[in-house]
């Protein structure tokens, strides 16, 4: 399967040979228990070490980069699913602040690199060409995609242009 394009493929050809799993998640540092990991560490398991699925991993340090202000959300998030998604967002911190938490004037949207990996792709490459990241040894003969920078402008830009009038 070309990345990125509609070619046909084998329908013979294995199912973990065509697909990419983006895994949100995970760290460097082997102290911190990071959500996502600690959820289902066996799923994590063998889809790492038991499979040979091609993984593209956004860890904690990456996926807290999609980081917006809620000024910004609400200043560019205008159309009605933007509105209702900043609604969501402060009811958010209204049930933090009646729990006595400040969750602060920003927000994480950690699950949205997925997006831009996934449909932001280059016409050059099979990723998103401004985003970097680098490939690392897991195992013998096991690789693994680790995004280190994720390109929060595009990913925002696209976002904000495709809810302006929805």
């Amino acid at each position: 399967m070309t990345h990125g394009t509609t070619a046909l493929v084998d329908r013979h050809t294995p199912i973990d040979e065509r697909i990419i799993a983006v895994w949100i998640g995970g760290t460097d540092d082997p102290d911190w228990v990071e959500y996502n990991t600690a959820i289902d560490p066996i799923a994590v398991q063998v889809v790492l070490e038991d499979s040979s699925i091609e993984v593209w991993q956004v860890p904690r340090d990456s996926y807290r980069q999609a980081l917006a202000s809620m000024h910004e959300l609400r200043a560019n998030l205008t159309g009605p699913v933007g509105r209702a998604l900043v609604g969501t967002l402060e009811a958010v911190q209204a049930k933090g602040a009646e729990a006595g938490f400040d969750l602060g004037e920003t927000y994480i949207l950690d699950d949205s690199p997925l997006v831009l990996l996934t449909a932001l792709q280059s016409s050059f490459e099979p990723w998103p060409s401004s985003s970097r990241s680098s490939v690392r040894t897991l195992a013998p003969g096991r690789t693994i995609r680790v995004w280190e920078q994720i390109d929060v402008r595009l990913m925002m830009a696209d976002m904000y242009a495709k809810l302006a009038g929805r």
